[in-house]
């Protein structure tokens, strides 16, 4: 008689499946699969998947090295002859749009709605970065 194993995907479904020993011997043997290792089962209750695990080692190594050049800004300011009232003002503004930046989005997704709200803030960025300077 085959085993069951029960595998739960997600809170709403459960998958029964049925192990057969001559397809994969080792499954049959240690009961537990891929998850038999204290790596497997911590990954399992982490749900990190393979696709999970190359989207997030994506975003890691991406996150690293998308602000590396703005800490070289104010050198470079200087270089081109700025004051430091210059470097400041741009340190300060950097903050400050940083910090205020979410607020219209936020609010606009409150009004209209996170899929409204989406296509209108794009279309806003979009003609602020095509603004003549």
């Amino acid at each position: 008689m085959p085993k069951r194993r029960l595998t739960v995907y997600a809170p709403s479904e459960v998958l029964i499946r049925q192990v057969n020993p001559a397809e994969n011997p080792s499954e049959a043997r240690s009961g537990s699969g891929e998850s038999a290792t204290r790596l497997g089962k911590l990954q399992r209750w982490l749900g990190l998947e393979p696709n999970i695990l190359v989207m997030l080692t994506t975003l890691l190594i991406l996150g690293m090295g998308e602000e590396l050049w703005s800490r070289f800004v104010p050198k470079y300011l200087e270089l081109l002859g700025a004051g430091a009232w210059v470097v400041a003002v741009y340190g300060t503004l950097k903050d400050l749009l940083d910090a205020v930046y979410p607020y219209p989005g936020g609010w606009l997704a409150d009004r209209l709605g996170r899929p409204h709200s989406h296509p209108v803030c794009s279309a806003c960025l979009d003609r602020l970065c095509h603004l003549p300077l």
